[in-house]
């Protein structure tokens, strides 16, 4: 989990997996891949994710990014 909280604003994270590498990056508008060893590179069309529930998905590399609502996260808020 990376924070989107401003403090991280700008920068590029390297995922790296038994699968693959992707190159993450956060802007204060959003998260996209930028970069990504896969064949179809559809991960990277995929373009810039801005709200929660809307997933970016690397299925070569099994991976997903999704922005986490804060208040979800809160435990009176959970459903069970």
């Amino acid at each position: 989990k990376i924070p989107l909280d401003g403090s991280t604003e700008g920068k590029e994270y390297k995922i790296t997996s038994k699968f693959g590498t992707n190159i993450v990056v956060i802007e204060k508008e959003g998260v996209y891949i930028r970069e990504a060893d896969c064949p179809d590179k559809l991960c990277i069309h995929q373009g810039k994710i801005t709200k929660p529930g809307i997933p970016l998905v690397c299925l070569p590399h099994r991976l997903l990014v999704t922005i986490e609502d804060a208040e979800a996260q809160k435990p009176d808020s959970v459903v069970r």
